[in-house]
């Protein structure tokens, strides 16, 4: 049997397909996705709509629309959250933000 994650951190470049949604959504696995603004090797549209596309197939799944909010976020990180101007690697502004880490604790 398969295991479910307590949860999902996903950093840049995450693409679900309605398929892998709605599969992810039936887990009802929490997900916090972050992209960078910027990104200049996977555009910031993957997160956008990953994250959308998730919440409408948590809602399609029977999650109350206001909890399907709340199981799947998406933070989108602007040039100056960056202390280097790698704007791919979101993992550090995701990292340095307390809110992420302490979510992802609770999980």
């Amino acid at each position: 049997m398969a295991r479910i994650p307590a949860a999902a951190l996903i950093n840049a470049g995450f693409t679900a397909g309605e398929d892998q949604a709605a599969r992810i959504a039936a887990t009802r696995t929490p997900i916090w996705i972050t992209h960078g603004t910027s990104d200049p090797v996977l555009p910031v549209t993957n997160g956008r709509t990953s994250s959308r596309r998730l919440r409408d197939a948590y809602i399609a799944a029977g999650v109350d629309p206001a909890k399907a909010a709340g199981l799947v976020r998406f933070t989108e990180f602007p040039d100056k959250a960056y202390s280097q101007p790698d704007y791919h690697a979101v993992v550090g502004p995701t990292y340095e933000t307390r809110p992420i880490l302490h979510w992802l604790l609770e999980q």
